[in-house]
């Protein structure tokens, strides 16, 4: 599948003791689906060996994070979409799936026939792909995928927000010239997921309005169940969910978790 890039963004071992994260431990499995790109930091005390990384063509880029510090930091956005777009920047095949370093899935075969399949969309996985009832343009941001073209677009435009606007504080929907969006929280606080969507849609010229969003997703986006992409860990806040958390979380969050476009 050399049509095909994974970058694996984020911090990779931050502590000796912890060992290397999980996605990255799962570098072999990720190699059976496309060339590797790991975006990280030059502070990581432990890190795959120069051997390994050879053996497997495994491109590695260690960047500094005291660069994009001073950036929108909300949720860490600042170098979620800083360590992304570095990745991104070295692709060149066409397509392109970014993946969190702390998480890790054993198949990503549907996830890249769906690419593959739509490659008009963005494809995201249903972790926190929300109803519009619940939240309108909540993709989820923890598995992303698309034309190469797509997510520079949108992580480009992302960075460009980021760089600008400084401070911790989440952006308001006012920013984005759509004050009648609200969040599941029924406030104006736009979330990392919506942010990147924001970015995504506004990069390709896409009018943001609230009437027409289910359109406006099932055109651009769409979804794989997690549930379809082998064993799975993903982390959320400070909890890891692997299948047996997920099912408990998705009976308490039904709303959060849309397994296609038709339950949108």
């Amino acid at each position: 599948m050399n049509d095909i890039t994974i970058i694996i963004q984020g911090p990779i071992g931050k502590k000796f003791s912890d060992g290397l994260s999980k996605g990255i431990r799962n570098l072999e499995t990720y190699c059976k689906f496309g060339d590797i790109i790991i975006s990280t930091w030059k502070n990581n005390p432990v890190k795959p060996s120069k051997k390994f990384l050879s053996k497997h063509n495994i491109t590695m880029i260690e960047s500094d994070p005291d660069i994009y510090k001073n950036m929108y930091s909300n949720a860490n956005m600042n170098y979620h979409v800083a360590s992304t777009l570095n990745g991104l920047k070295k692709v060149t095949t066409k397509y392109a799936i970014k993946l969190r370093s702390d998480e890790y899935y054993s198949d990503l075969s549907k996830f890249v026939e769906k690419i593959k399949n739509n490659p008009e969309k963005v494809i995201t996985s249903n972790f926190f792909f929300s109803q519009d009832d619940s939240e309108p343009f909540h993709p989820s941001d923890h598995v992303i995928g698309g034309t190469t073209e797509n997510l520079l677009s949108m992580f480009n435009y992302a960075f460009k927000v980021c760089r600008k606007e400084l401070g911790s504080i989440a952006l308001s929907s006012n920013y984005f010239n759509i004050p009648d969006w609200r969040n599941r929280d029924g406030n104006r606080k736009v979330s990392p997921e919506t942010f990147l969507c924001f970015c995504y849609l506004l990069s390709k010229g896409v009018k943001l309005d609230l009437s027409k969003s289910k359109e406006i997703m099932k055109k651009h986006y769409d979804v794989v169940p997690v549930t379809e992409m082998g064993k799975f860990l993903c982390k959320y806040m400070i909890s890891a969910v692997d299948s047996l958390a997920y099912k408990q979380l998705i009976q308490r969050r039904p709303k959060n978790f849309i397994n296609s476009m038709e339950e949108l």
